[in-house]
C-alpha cells in the first residue's frame, strides 16, 4: 500500500553525525570547499557539516520561522548566555568569538573544545542545519564540557528534540 510506504518513509529527514567539535574551526580554511584533499582526510559527515557551517545563513531566519521558533529562540538565548559573545568575522575575515568585556576575538580553532561544542550547537541552529524528525548522533558529547556544561548541554539537547522531534 502506498501511503504505509509514505509514512515508513518520512521517519526522518537525514542524519547528522556530531563526533567533532573542531568542524567549527574548518569554518576558517579559506579554500575548504575548493579543495578534494579536505574531503579524502576527514570524515564524510563532518566535512558535509563544515559544508554546511560555511553557507551563507541569509535563508535562516526564514527557516526558523517555519519550525517552532518560540522553543528554539529559548535554547538560542540560553547558548548565547552561556557563550557571553558574539560568533562574526574578525579583521582577517576568519570566524571568531567576540566575547563580551573581551577587546580581542578570539579565532574559532582557538577556542577550548567545549566551547566549539557549545558554538558549533549553536551554529547548526542559527543556520537551520536542523529540521524536523531529523537523527541526531553524538559521540561522547560531554567529553570537553566543564560538569556544569554536561548538564546545560544535556538540557538543550532534551529542548532542541522536543523542537525538532529529533532522535
Amino acid at each position: 500500500d502506498h501511503a504505509e510506504l509514505t509514512s515508513t518513509v518520512d521517519l526522518f529527514a537525514h542524519a547528522i553525525l556530531l563526533t567533532d567539535p573542531n568542524a567549527m574551526g574548518y569554518v576558517n580554511l579559506k579554500d575548504f570547499d575548493k579543495n578534494p584533499a579536505y574531503a579524502k582526510l576527514l570524515d564524510k559527515y563532518v566535512y558535509e557539516l563544515v559544508l554546511q557551517l560555511m553557507r551563507d545563513d541569509s535563508k535562516a531566519s526564514d527557516i526558523l520561522k517555519e519550525q517552532r521558533r518560540d522553543l528554539i529562540e529559548t535554547v538560542l538565548g540560553q547558548l548565547d548566555g552561556m557563550i557571553l559573545g558574539t560568533l562574526k568575522s574578525d579583521e582577517q575575515g576568519d570566524l571568531a568569538l567576540h566575547e563580551q568585556g573581551n577587546g580581542q576575538a578570539t579565532k574559532v580553532q582557538n577556542l577550548s573544545m567545549g566551547m566549539k561544542s557549545l558554538l558549533l550547537l549553536r551554529t547548526m541552529l542559527g543556520k537551520g542545519i536542523l529540521s524536523e524528525k531529523d537523527v541526531l548522533i553524538l559521540d561522547e558529547p560531554e567529553n570537553h564540557l566543564h560538569p556544569e556544561w554536561q548538564v546545560f548541554y544535556a538540557r538543550a539537547l532534551m529542548q532542541i528534540q522536543k523542537a525538532y522531534q529529533l532522535t
